[in-house]
């Protein structure tokens, strides 16, 4: 579940379905416990529908903490996932830069400061065909044997 965390941002080499699952059961489990946290101490009243991005800077307390602290685990796993979702793509020997298509709806709704405004369902068909691709990739099996970029984790870790 961590060893992601103890190869922090190594990019090269392969990585396991396992571990790649299992880092994002850990982020889930970690996501879980810091919203419980929250609930548990009052912010209840957040959520959707009528969430309001500019409440956090009206909080205070405990509250306030717990807030700061989801944010500060979120940017942190973000370097982690990134490597782990690199190296799995090498497992199934595609290139990381297939990672790339996790950005794409934020490029394009970037791309709507520039004068072309990309609807909504145009947004929402692009991440849905992104996040399926990438999650069929990520669910393949590794190639068997060595790749270009490295050795079978599979055989390593035996």
């Amino acid at each position: 579940m961590i060893l992601p965390l103890e190869r922090y941002a190594e990019f090269s080499g392969r990585s396991r379905r396992t571990e790649f699952f299992m880092f994002g059961l850990f982020q889930l489990l970690v996501a879980i416990a810091i919203g419980g946290v929250i609930l548990a101490i009052g912010g209840e009243g957040y959520g959707f529908p009528n969430y309001d991005p500019t409440i956090i800077w009206q909080l205070s307390g405990h509250l306030a903490v717990a807030h700061a602290i989801n944010w500060i685990v979120s940017v942190s796993l973000i370097v982690p996932n990134i490597a782990v979702t690199v190296r799995r793509l090498h497992d199934v020997d595609r290139s990381g830069w297939w990672a790339s298509l996790l950005a794409l709806p934020i490029f394009l709704i970037a791309a709507g400061a520039t004068g072309i405004r990309p609807s909504i369902a145009v947004l929402w068909v692009v991440s849905m065909v992104s996040y399926l691709a990438l999650l069929i990739f990520m669910a393949s099996e590794g190639t068997d044997g060595p790749n270009r970029f490295g050795a079978n984790p599979r055989h390593i870790d035996a």
